[in-house]
């Protein structure tokens, strides 16, 4: 009997604190505009009032739900926390929208305790029109007739001309085009490039002497500018002609050197006359004749013209061949 007086008066100490705080948790929801035209969006509040200590919920849902049947929820916030006379105050929007016409019944929000039991909010209604305008006081306007639309020859000009320069500006982007590609893919036609002759050692001493023959300097007085080019002449082609270090060398010395060369026996004396008249002049201050000086250039030409490198040249066999063979046909007959 004792045992059942304790459980009823846990039981209904319980009941107690369940009634005390659904007392004081309290809920309520507005609605920014109860009346939308299709598409657009209006947001509902909840707010929670709640003595310190009393733990709760709000409801389950989210994003992409629906509150009733035609009603999208399209946002959630977070829950914003305030004091307000002495009580805690939650808040939540929910943004919502709906693409259907009609009168819609919201049902309420229905926060939930620790303890399981519920506290809810009060119903909303959501009309949703789609009209382009209000109806003012209860009237209805007539259909109107279609609307034939005037032809606008100065917005049909423009056009036109929009169009014809759109038209010119592709076409020349197209020809500026066609001419890149084909001016970077065409094949170039092959150059011919004519190998530069090089020229042998003897026609280059040959070309100079000629050019020195035609100044004739020595016949206006520069005798050391005459013998200097014409020197210089020759040691180039010695140079290049015995592969001798000719322009490191004196006069004495080029002559020794091309004494133990075969080919420059015939030319050692035609150098000497020129060597030694070269550095009379050079060192000596010497001016010589006409005829000294003309014999000097003749004796360059023939230092070159003697000491030519000669060409092997081939023999054609066939042509060889064909006088022994009428030779012997001529002897037999």
């Amino acid at each position: 009997m004792a045992k059942l007086k304790f459980f009823s008066s846990l039981l209904l100490f319980l009941l107690v604190s369940v009634g005390v705080n659904a007392q004081y948790l309290s809920a309520t929801a507005t609605i920014d505009s109860s009346f939308i035209k299709i598409g657009q969006q209006t947001q509902i509040r909840v707010v929670v009032d709640a003595p310190q200590g009393v733990d709760f919920s709000f409801p389950d849902i989210h994003q992409g739900d629906s509150l009733t049947s035609g009603v999208e929820l399209l946002m959630v916030s977070k829950t914003d926390t305030s004091m307000y006379n002495g009580k805690f105050r939650f808040k939540k929007d929910y943004l919502v929208t709906s693409f259907d016409t009609g009168v819609y019944r919201i049902p309420p929000f229905f926060m939930t305790l620790k303890d399981g039991t519920r506290s809810q909010t009060n119903e909303l209604s959501l009309e949703v029109v789609n009209i382009d305008r209000e109806i003012v006081d209860g009237k209805f306007e007539d259909i109107k007739d279609l609307m034939e639309i005037p032809f606008d020859f100065v917005h049909f000009i423009k056009v036109l001309i929009l169009l014809l320069f759109i038209v010119l500006a592709l076409a020349s982007i197209a020809y500026y085009a066609y001419n890149y590609w084909k001016k970077h893919n065409e094949k170039p036609e092959p150059v011919i490039v004519e190998p530069e002759r090089v020229y042998k050692p003897h026609e280059i001493a040959l070309m100079e002497l000629d050019r020195i023959k035609a100044d004739k300097i020595w016949n206006s007085g520069q005798y050391k500018q005459y013998y200097t080019e014409l020197t210089d002449t020759l040691r180039e082609y010695l140079s290049k002609r015995f592969s001798i270090s000719a322009w490191e060398m004196t006069s004495a010395e080029i002559l020794d050197e091309l004494q133990y060369k075969e080919e420059a026996y015939s030319i050692c004396d035609k150098l000497k006359q020129i060597f030694s008249v070269s550095d009379m002049v050079k060192f000596a201050k010497m001016e010589p004749d006409s005829e000294t000086c003309t014999l000097s250039l003749v004796n360059g030409y023939f230092v070159v013209n003697q000491t030519i490198v000669q060409e092997p040249v081939a023999l054609d066999l066939k042509s060889a061949e064909q006088p022994q063979s009428e030779i012997k046909t001529v002897s037999e007959n």
